[in-house]
Order: C-alpha cells, then sequence, then structure tokens
C-alpha cells in the first residue's frame, strides 16, 4: 500500500482500504460489538517553521498516525423506554432531571456517556442546563445546572439574578440564572420581550474567563434614532456594577459589541463612527484607558480582528483584490508576522477559514487541506482527510480538533445525524476517528464539554431527549 492509499485509508475517504480485525478480548464495561482497524502510520518528515516579521512560513509535513476505531454503536433510540413526564407541584415544581443511562467501554479509546432528560437542555463547557419548557413564560419557572464527571452527572448548586437596574432613564430588567462548572462560570441569560422598544431589551451578560464573582454586563443606550452598548462588570454578590471604561472614551462611536482580553487588560469593540456609513473595530486599552483603530495600529485594512490570548490579535490584511493575508499582531511590541499570503476567504473552490483562536485551514480545490497554527506559523498538510462537506470545529482552548460526517437523517428532512466523529491532535499528529452505526435518526452536534469530550443530542417524539457524550481518552 502507498502513501496515498494510506491516506485515503484513514476512514472518511474509501472503505476499501481498511483492514479490521476482531479484538482478542473484550472489557468488562463494554456493551459494544467492536472492531479496530489496523493502525495507519504516515511516517513522513518532520521539520518546524516559525514565522518571523514579514517572513512566510514554511510548510512542513505531519507525521500522522491514525487509529480507526469502527464499532457498531446503537446509541439509545426512541423506541428504548423513556421518562415519563414529571407533573409539576403547585408549590414546588420539579427540577428537570439529567439521568444516565450507561458509560460504554469502547476498547479504552472512547467512553460513551448516554443521558436522557426531559423539557430541554444546553450545554456548556463543563456540564449542562436543564430547564422546563417556556410555554408563555420568558424564563423557566424551574432549572438546574449539572457538572460532567466521568461516572455521571451531579447536579451543582444554581442561582437566579432577577434584578432591576436603573440606567440613562431607563429600569433594565435583568435577569439570568448560573453556575460554576469545572471551575468556570456558565451564565443562561433570559431577556423579556418588551413590545414597542425592542432596543432596550438588548441587554447582554458574559462570563469572564477566570472570573467566578463577576460577569460582563452590556447595556443598550439610546443616542437618538440609534443606540450603542455600554459595558460594566457586575458583581455576582452585591450585584454593584462597575465600567469598565468611561463610556466618554467612544462618545463617538455607535459600538455592536465588545471583546475583553481573558485578563480584561485589553478589549475590541466593533462599530461605527460619527459620519461613518461602515463598521470599523478599535483597540482599547484598559489600563491606560486609550481608544486607538486597529486599522491605524496595524497600518491597513484589518477586517474581522479576534484576539488569540491575552496579548495577540489575529486578523487579515484587505488587499483590496479579493485576496487578503493573516496577520498576527503582538500588541505590547508592535510586532507583526505574516502567517499567509494572498489567501482567499473560504468559498466552494477553497480558501482559508478560522477553526478556532489558535488554529485555521487553508482548503485547495482538490479538497487537499493545510493546518496553519497561529502561534507559530507551522503549516501541515492534512491531504487525504477528506474535509469537504465535513463539520469541523475547534475544542474551546485550542487543543484539539473534531472533523464529523454529517448526513441527512432518515426522518427528518432538515436536520442531519453523524455516522464518524474524528478527534484530531495537531500536536501529535495523530487522529482518532470513532464509526457509529446509527439508525438515521435526526441528531445535533452540541459541540465540546471539554478539550477532549464532544456533544450530540436527539429527541424523541413524546417530548424527551438523548444526551450522547463522547470522551476521547488521551
Amino acid at each position: 500500500m502507498d502513501a496515498n492509499q494510506l491516506l485515503d485509508a484513514i476512514g472518511m475517504v474509501d472503505d476499501r482500504f481498511l483492514v479490521t480485525q476482531k479484538p482478542s478480548a473484550a472489557p468488562v464495561r463494554r456493551r459494544l460489538i467492536v472492531l479496530i482497524a489496523a493502525v495507519l502510520v504516515l511516517g513522513l518528515t518532520v521539520g518546524s517553521a516559525l514565522a518571523v516579521s514579514q517572513e512566510l512560513p514554511q510548510l512542513t509535513e505531519m507525521f500522522i498516525r491514525i487509529l480507526d476505531i469502527q464499532t457498531h454503536e446503537k446509541p439509545p433510540e426512541g423506541s428504548l423506554p423513556v421518562m415519563a413526564p414529571s407533573a409539576p407541584e403547585e408549590t414546588n415544581p420539579t427540577v428537570p432531571e439529567l439521568q444516565s443511562i450507561n458509560v460504554v467501554d469502547i476498547d479504552g479509546q472512547v467512553y460513551a456517556h448516554y443521558f436522557r432528560g426531559e423539557g430541554s437542555v444546553q450545554l456548556f463547557e463543563g456540564g449542562f442546563y436543564t430547564y422546563t419548557l417556556l410555554g408563555e413564560a420568558f424564563a423557566p419557572e424551574t432549572f438546574a445546572f449539572w457538572e460532567f464527571q466521568k461516572n455521571g452527572v451531579v447536579q451543582v448548586e444554581s442561582r437566579r439574578v432577577d434584578t432591576i437596574l436603573p440606567y440613562d432613564g431607563y429600569e433594565f430588567r435583568i435577569l439570568f440564572d448560573y453556575a460554576v462548572l469545572q471551575d468556570q462560570l456558565c451564565v443562561m441569560m433570559w431577556n423579556e420581550l418588551i413590545i414597542g422598544d425592542l432596543s432596550r431589551n438588548d441587554w447582554f451578560v458574559q462570563a469572564v474567563e477566570g472570573r467566578t464573582d463577576v460577569v460582563l454586563l452590556q447595556l443598550p443606550v439610546s443616542i437618538g434614532t440609534d443606540y450603542t452598548n455600554h459595558y460594566f462588570l457586575l458583581d455576582l454578590e452585591t450585584l454593584e456594577v462597575t465600567a469598565l471604561f468611561d463610556p466618554a472614551l467612544a462618545r463617538s462611536i455607535r459600538i455592536d459589541w465588545l471583546t475583553p482580553t481573558e485578563d480584561l487588560r485589553y478589549a475590541l469593540i466593533n462599530g461605527v463612527e460619527e459620519q461613518s456609513v461602515t463598521a470599523d473595530d478599535w483597540l482599547v486599552d484598559l489600563k491606560r484607558m486609550t481608544l486607538t483603530k486597529v486599522d491605524d495600529l496595524l497600518g491597513f485594512t484589518a477586517p474581522s480582528p479576534y484576539f488569540m490570548d491575552d496579548r495577540t490579535i489575529i486578523t487579515e490584511q484587505w488587499l483590496g483584490d479579493g485576496f487578503v493575508n493573516i496577520v498576527r499582531y503582538d500588541i505590547p511590541t508592535g510586532g507583526q508576522t505574516v502567517l499567509l499570503e494572498r489567501v482567499t476567504r473560504a468559498n466552494a473552490s477553497g480558501g482559508y477559514a478560522k477553526i478556532n483562536k489558535v488554529f485555521g485551514l487553508l482548503y485547495a480545490e482538490d479538497d487537499s487541506a493545510e493546518l496553519i497554527d497561529l502561534r507559530t506559523g507551522e503549516r501541515k498538510p492534512l491531504t487525504g482527510l477528506g474535509l469537504v462537506g465535513k463539520t469541523i470545529k475547534g475544542s474551546p482552548n485550542g487543543k484539539y480538533i473534531l472533523i464529523a460526517q454529517p448526513q441527512w437523517a432518515t426522518d427528518e428532512v432538515t436536520s442531519k445525524c453523524y455516522p464518524n466523529l474524528g478527534l484530531l491532535d495537531p500536536v501529535k499528529g495523530e487522529m482518532k476517528l470513532l464509526t457509529r452505526d446509527i439508525s438515521g435518526t435526526a441528531e445535533y452536534l452540541r459541540g465540546w464539554l471539554d478539550d477532549e469530550t464532544v456533544v450530540l443530542t436527539t429527541r424523541n417524539a413524546n417530548g424527551s431527549y438523548y444526551v450522547l457524550v463522547y470522551e476521547f481518552v488521551q
């Protein structure tokens, strides 16, 4: 088998190159029929490339080790027994449960955790939020946060903030639920629909990375016929608010959104300056209280900048002819590094696409692709993975990349199911591919529970739902 055949044998392209064998012994906890494919090792040259200012990084070939876990997994389906709907009591409504059905060991490589619930569920990094169906209300009467643990889920202390906050001549009703899951604050907000003044309902709260005592609060403020946003830190115990920066610093800008660094040292704001008809971006130094347009900071037109970390901005450099450069900018030193030169944004024939804060993909028309490490500029070819048509999601901390194979569900033409889930480790050059024997029932790929764990859900006709959690062992 030559190199091209090995690349095809990864499992998402051509099944005729897969070699499977029955395991000699099955773990006691395993409930699945498991076929283990041969481990495919591509012995390619390993190198390194670190981009320097205004120099393009060199292409580095990737040593790829693929473990193809071909299973005949049978996730829970609607035909299995489901929970009977719980009748809420008048004075003590039942908290919506999330019940564990089973934990399945897939040859020590993947653990499948199956849960069942009622009402609705929302995924957070570290756990889940369950709540009763809303009906006429704009916020649920009962809710619960659940922390994911390796042997199941545990309900944790949940709290609700429901307060009236006067600001700018208006009283905002701020209502959200929160809990700490895996040492991280998780927030579920509920906005009341205010007829006739929809802009005033556009408040927003979000967790601040590394903080469990405050949330970032956004409040809309009228500026004539339009409105801007002001930003505050809201103390969860005292409900006191502190301005993130003086609104006068950006008084000439209609701010649409703001993104802070995790250490609250800098923030990026996007909005429209007075007399302008186009959106721009500004960098706010929250220590020095300065405001600088990103285009002026970098010396070129820079659409869609974002923070890669607390001191680094990744942005496009618009070249004006349909092409862009991908540039890394170090805020304290002002140093710039061109990571990719003259590429298009991802489209039907190829181009560049962001995966998460630290990785991007460069596609070609022949279905080949290169993985770009935005921290170092290193480029690794992923030819043979068959990425066109796949769902690709980077993990929260940028450690892994999920490559999921979607197909249309048999029972709902507007939804999909996922027969293949692949977890790629870009640093090790290794991917674990889980092949699922599914019925074709509609599934919803919710995203990441943590850096090694992905979540799908599927709903039954009677209103109950299943949560399917796949933990890849590293």
